[in-house]
């Protein structure tokens, strides 16, 4: 069968309009497996503020004398940090953060589906730089209530320190490895097109 130019023409057209519908349908339903979640990065942001809030914190109380001056910071660190259902939260003292806790901010990072659905090299490297963070924050809770039980100034602003540079670690800086950083770099993943990358990224 002959077709005339203008039959041809429409043939065309007809073709590239199937492809076109058919192109927008499969960008519609296909999304990349590893996409960010916006919420995830909302939720690491809340836990850097109020990571933000616990350092200022510990900073004050190791620079503060006498010893009794020292103390409502201490306590108000481990508010920021254990949030209202903590096990040493104190009402009595003040609480810069939302009662929400930096821990619990973490708990709830690792259940994000970056993490749980993501390959299994990715999925190990997050987790252990989760871990890793909410050990850092152990430590720093650990340090705090030490230096709540001393008796001297110095001692208890020595603690103080060590909860600071624990803290600083849990913070960690933008360009660390995913697997060893700290919450700047997770911030800085979850914001990358595809969501995190492996863990072995140099």
């Amino acid at each position: 069968m002959i077709r005339t130019k203008l039959e041809g023409d429409q043939a065309r057209k007809g073709t590239v309009l199937v492809l076109f519908v058919l192109l927008l349908f499969s960008a519609a339903a296909i999304q990349p497996s590893g996409a960010s979640n916006p919420a995830t990065a909302d939720v690491i942001i809340k836990a850097i503020e109020q990571l933000d809030l616990a350092i200022e914190q510990a900073v004050f109380a190791h620079v503060r004398f006498p010893l009794e001056d020292l103390k409502p910071h201490a306590h108000a660190v481990l508010n920021v940090l254990e949030g209202l259902r903590g096990p040493n939260y104190d009402p009595s003292y003040s609480d810069p953060g939302d009662g929400v806790g930096v821990l619990n901010y973490v708990q709830e990072i690792r259940q994000a589906p970056e993490i749980r659905g993501a390959t299994e090299e990715t999925r190990v490297g997050l987790e252990n730089a989760l871990q890793n963070i909410s050990l850092y924050l152990e430590q720093a809770i650990a340090h705090t209530l030490k230096a709540l039980d001393q008796t001297q100034l110095d001692a208890a602003q020595w603690e103080m320190r060590q909860a600071l540079a624990f803290l600083s670690a849990a913070k960690g800086r933008e360009k660390e490895l995913t697997a060893v950083g700290g919450l700047l770099a997770l911030r800085i993943r979850v914001g990358e097109p595809g969501g995190f990358p492996p863990s072995s990224e140099k």
